[in-house]
């Protein structure tokens, strides 16, 4: 597993870190990037596995203070 951090576009925007499992952390962050726009990953990669993995990651949310670092971000909005 590795950490990221998904930071959402609300208001009060929330930087939680979550658990990703390294096929759902390769397919996220392809060709060695550090940081996935969720509007540009939706665009280029498949969605519908995008989505399953998207909803296994929210599941295994770390709080901040078990966290032993989280070397990848990615910029999530919710809503408009």
């Amino acid at each position: 597993m590795k950490n990221i951090q998904i930071i959402d576009g609300a208001d009060n925007s929330v930087f939680d870190i979550f658990a990703a499992a390294e096929e759902e952390f390769s397919l996220i962050f392809a060709d060695g990037h550090d940081v996935a726009f969720i509007d540009e990953l939706m665009a280029s990669g498949p969605e519908s596995e995008l989505d399953d993995a998207f909803n296994r990651i929210w599941t295994r949310r770390i709080p901040h203070a078990r966290c032993n670092g989280y070397p990848r971000h990615s910029f999530f909005r919710v809503g408009s």
